[in-house]
């Protein structure tokens, strides 16, 4: 079924791996996410971007939005938790790449905090880029950038919604899989697709 006129009036099918990481990937996934919330958007104008991930399949799709000519003004990730048998404070792996690219980072234990929404305000954000954060993100998060949030969730929506989708698409013995971009909504994984990669 092609993705609502509201979100994009087509949806893009690449045969390739499963994973977002090349800047070229990631800007199409940004216009994508920028035509669903304003069609008067000027197409070449660079956007202040927020990026909310934590774990390894959150870190490609960060290094492409920071090589691109888009602004990356924060990210938000999981707290540190305790890891492995020495339950060592590990930081999360976001945290560690944003860390070496240099952008700010914040890991509050609830992203709809008013400390946490305050630190998102005093960056001006446009857009926000959700990729595998891994807390539910509220009203007062979703509306805070002018443009809201999009989402690439890893599979093909509506299969597999939720938390694990490469695992329960593997356990499933599927013969394919992808990437979903979606604008984030309330319901989790039930936001307009706005595009698809297998």
């Amino acid at each position: 079924r092609p993705a609502p006129a509201s979100c994009l009036l087509r949806s893009m099918r690449v045969s390739a791996a499963s994973s977002i990481t090349s800047p070229r990937e990631v800007l199409t996934m940004i216009e994508v996410g920028r035509r669903s919330a304003s069609r008067r958007a000027t197409p070449t104008a660079d956007l202040r971007l927020l990026y909310f991930g934590t774990p390894d399949f959150a870190v490609p799709a960060l290094r492409a939005l920071a090589s691109s000519s888009h602004a990356l003004v924060g990210v938000l990730s999981q707290p540190d938790r305790p890891r492995g048998r020495g339950r060592t404070l590990d930081g999360t792996p976001v945290k560690i790449a944003a860390t070496e690219i240099g952008v700010d980072v914040l890991q509050p234990e609830k992203v709809g905090d008013e400390a946490a929404l305050a630190w998102m305000r005093a960056r001006e954000p446009e857009l926000g880029v959700v990729v595998a954060f891994g807390q539910f993100i509220p009203k007062s998060v979703r509306e805070l950038p002018r443009l809201g949030l999009i989402n690439a969730h890893a599979s093909l929506l509506p299969r597999w919604r939720g938390a694990a989708p490469i695992e329960w698409a593997i356990d499933a013995g599927d013969p394919r899989t992808g990437i979903s971009v979606m604008r984030v909504v309330k319901e989790m994984d039930a936001g307009d697709v706005c595009l698809t990669r297998e």
